[in-house]
């Protein structure tokens, strides 16, 4: 039986995580924008720079997967033999809070049930959109959120 390790955290807990990290790599580690900034000391303009620096961190065995979570302009997915960006589909925000756990609820939930990554990124970019238009103290509607599933453009970065 295999255990994966999924990292979701942010400050200095996914700084000391990320630079002191030495054994197995992480499953997946999801940050947002600022985070990756934040961690890599760089401003990143588009989302290919994102996907080069998630490959020093692959290269350099801190995790098998990482996701950028870029609020509305949506998701990039970067794994050691492909990228993608997912765009978030357009929605009446009323909270972000949750968003980054419905996304990432959604994500897991998809590769447990055997999705490709780029599709568990499409799935996990329209949870939280549909996170967002609840108040705070709501995950998304899974309802919603399969059905801006449809509304996911999803771009190969590489």
């Amino acid at each position: 039986m295999r255990a994966d390790l999924l990292l979701d955290t942010s400050g200095p807990a996914l700084i000391r995580m990320v630079r002191d990290h030495d054994g197995v790599p992480f499953h997946l580690i999801r940050m947002d924008g600022d985070e990756a900034e934040e961690l890599s000391g760089k401003r990143f303009a588009t989302p290919p720079d994102l996907v080069a620096f998630g490959r020093t961190l692959l290269r350099a065995g801190v995790a098998e997967r990482l996701l950028v979570a870029l609020g509305k302009q949506g998701t990039a997915g970067v794994l050691a033999e492909g990228a993608c960006f997912c765009t978030a589909p357009k929605v009446e925000a009323v909270s972000v809070v949750g968003a980054g756990d419905s996304l990432m609820g959604a994500i897991v939930r998809a590769l447990s049930g055997g999705a490709s990554f780029k599709q568990a990124v499409r799935a996990g970019t329209a949870a939280a959109a549909a996170a967002v238009t609840t108040p705070a103290t709501q995950l998304c509607d899974s309802a919603l959120a399969r059905k801006l599933v449809a509304e996911v453009r999803v771009m190969d970065l590489d």
